[in-house]
Formats: structure tokens, C-alpha cells, sequence
């Protein structure tokens, strides 16, 4: 279903697109700034075609990643990425999926460009500090759970691993 939708789309916009790239006479398209105003026009035609294509990228990416192929997950999600790189849930997924994979340098890196993007996505600073706590760095994780906690009080998650954090530096279990 999803590729027939793709199909249709691209059928349409390679109608809409031959619209405006071959005028039916030269006299009326003669003009540069109209000329200029025919490219934009077909840059606004694929800005829909390129976010539809970067939310499939994203799902699959997902998909991939609930289905344990981490590693196909990341290549889904920098594909997302390659259209619309300043999407913050892409960089924190692409994170995820890194994460599966032990590879915590590289999940570091996508977590804090998602907070780039965003700086109060709670689960961008939530899962930045459970990688900096797998790579021992546990004041830094310590400092993300806080954030988390400030941007969404009710993250079980980031409750239990900033105690479990405030026990490994021996300050005690307390808020």
C-alpha cells in the first residue's frame, strides 16, 4: 500500500513538474525572473516528495530497529537524515540504534546533535546519559538525568539510573 501511494505521488508530481518545466509556448515563459519563479516552484513540488520519503526512511528505520537489526536501522536512519538533517527525533533514533550496538562514542555524538536541534528533548538527554553512563562517565550522565527530570518529571527510567548514578559516586540515593 505504502509503495502505491509513493507510485501515485511521484506521478504527480512528475505531471505537476512537466507543467512547469515545458510551457506550451516560448513566448510566455521568455522572461528570466519567471524563469526563477518556474525553479521554485518545482523545489516547493518536491519539498512534500522529500518529506514523505524521509518519514518512510524513518519508519523502516524503526522497524528495523524493534526488529533487532540495529545495524540496517542506522543506514534507514542516515538516509532520513541525508534529506532532512536537522530533524532531532532522527539523530536521537539513529542514536538508539547505535546504542543497541554498543557503539556509545557514536550514540554520544547523535544525541547531542538532536539536542542541538532541540534542547528540550527529554528523551534525547535521557538516552545521552545512559550512554555516558555505559562509556563510565558518570557525573556527565548524572547531569543528563537531572535535565531530563527537569524537562519531564514523570521518566521512571531516568529516576532510577540517576539514583543507581548517585550510588556509583557515593551520594547516596536521595533527590
Amino acid at each position: 500500500m505504502v509503495v502505491f501511494l509513493v507510485i501515485l505521488f511521484d506521478l504527480l508530481l512528475l505531471s505537476s513538474v512537466v507543467k512547469w518545466t515545458y510551457p506550451t509556448t516560448d513566448s510566455e515563459h521568455s522572461d528570466e525572473n519567471e524563469k526563477d519563479e518556474q525553479s521554485s516552484l518545482i523545489d516547493l513540488m518536491h519539498k512534500p516528495y522529500d518529506r514523505l520519503l524521509c518519514v518512510m526512511y524513518l519508519l523502516g528505520g524503526l522497524n528495523l530497529h524493534k526488529g533487532g537489526d540495529h545495524q540496517n536501522a542506522v543506514v534507514y536512519f542516515d538516509k532520513a537524515l541525508d534529506i532532512d538533517p536537522n530533524y532531532a527525533e532522527l539523530w536521537k533514533n539513529k542514536g538508539n540504534a547505535l546504542s543497541a550496538q554498543s557503539r556509545y562514542d557514536e550514540a554520544l555524538n547523535c544525541y547531542e546533535k538532536a539536542l542541538d536541534i532541540n534542547p528540550n528533548h527529554s528523551m534525547a538527554w535521557k538516552n545521552k546519559g545512559i550512554a555516558l553512563q555505559e562509556l563510565g562517565r558518570f557525573e556527565e550522565a548524572l547531569e543528563c538525568y537531572n535535565r531530563t527530570l527537569e524537562l519531564y518529571p514523570h521518566s521512571d527510567v531516568a529516576q532510577k539510573n540517576k539514583e543507581y548514578v548517585m550510588e556509583l559516586l557515593g551520594n547516596g540515593t536521595s533527590i
